[in-house]
């Protein structure tokens, strides 16, 4: 007889807002003040496990690395909703002290398409845009964790990372990349968002001032917070793995509860996942932890409890 598990939560980490980055680097092409297009896309980097040292954005192009330096090993693809995180995990044969991060933007082929044709699919040139991020260790390792934060609007939907990792004697190796789809949700004055890194059934719950708890069973509260995306419902698995709940125009004041349920491991554990808490006038936070266990089958209050936060007075999006 199968018995549920309740899942279990290691090493939560909380962060009172995403690292900033100061620029560093000249411009060129008489493009000393203009920012690099990967702050258009990514608003924050943190640094799992206090293993930086120091991180900077570098106002200079990437380059393509040395073939005898050290490899970045990542995953070729990652979801994320806009405004949410991902967590990345960088790994290598051999040791690093230094971790760049860069972005491409894909280019739309033209001239666009006839009627009734598929719209062409968006191309790679081979080589990130001018700007990346650089994170220098505390000491040599073999991997390390990365949650990076991305913009509520975003640009384009569908991106390339590029990682590049840094060993002691100064050696980059070469870039490897990474194909990122955004997935398209409501952000609001509130957004709450969960993303993991498995084909599990991972369920968000966010519990407003009033106690009234949204989850799937319960997508939309009278307070106006509403589930505008579920993934994996029952083990059916759809690649998204990300949630989302948010209040769109106004959110009433007082403290917001977050947990997050296993509600089905779907065979495969452990499930990383990072909760991204957003509030209109407040800096953005993200939690991280690790489900395990079969699952709890669990509805209403089921989960455990990943982290709290305070609507100070109501809240009402700004007219455009």
């Amino acid at each position: 007889m199968w018995h549920a598990q309740r899942p279990r939560i290691i090493g939560a980490l909380t962060a009172a807002a995403l690292i900033t980055v100061t620029t560093t680097g000249c411009g060129l092409l008489g493009q000393q003040d203009a920012q690099p297009v990967i702050t258009s896309y990514v608003t924050g980097i943190e640094v799992l496990g206090d293993a930086a040292e120091s991180q900077q954005l570098v106002n200079q192009p990437l380059g393509a690395g040395e073939p005898d330096g050290p490899v970045a090993q990542v995953t070729e693809t990652a979801t994320v909703v806009n405004g949410g995180s991902v967590q990345e995990t960088i790994t290598s044969e051999q040791e690093f002290t230094v971790v760049r991060l860069a972005l491409e933007e894909l280019v739309v082929p033209t001239p666009a398409p006839e009627d009734g044709e598929a719209a062409p699919a968006p191309t790679s040139t081979g080589a990130p845009a001018r700007g990346y991020h650089e994170v220098t260790l505390q000491q040599p390792s073999t991997t390390v964790d990365l949650v990076v934060t991305v913009a509520q609007a975003l640009p384009n939907q569908t991106f390339l990372l590029y990682f590049a990792v840094v060993d002691a004697s100064g050696k980059q190796g070469p870039l490897t990349s990474q194909t990122v789809q955004a997935l398209d949700v409501g952000t609001g004055v509130v957004q709450v968002s969960v993303s993991w890194n498995v084909d599990s059934d991972v369920d968000l719950h966010v519990i407003d001032p009033h106690g009234e708890e949204i989850y799937f069973g319960h997508p939309e509260s009278a307070s106006g917070g509403a589930l505008d995306l579920d993934s994996n419902p029952d083990c059916d698995i759809d690649g998204k793995r990300n949630e989302n709940i948010t209040w769109k125009d106004s959110a009433p004041p007082g403290v917001y509860t977050v947990r997050v349920s296993l509600y089905d491991s779907c065979g495969v554990s452990p499930s990383n996942f990072v909760v991204t808490v957003r509030v209109d006038g407040q800096p953005t936070r993200t939690f991280t932890g690790i489900l395990e266990g079969n699952g709890d089958a669990g509805g209403e209050g089921s989960g455990i409890e990943v982290a709290t936060f305070e609507v100070l007075a109501t809240t009402t999006e700004a007219p455009a």
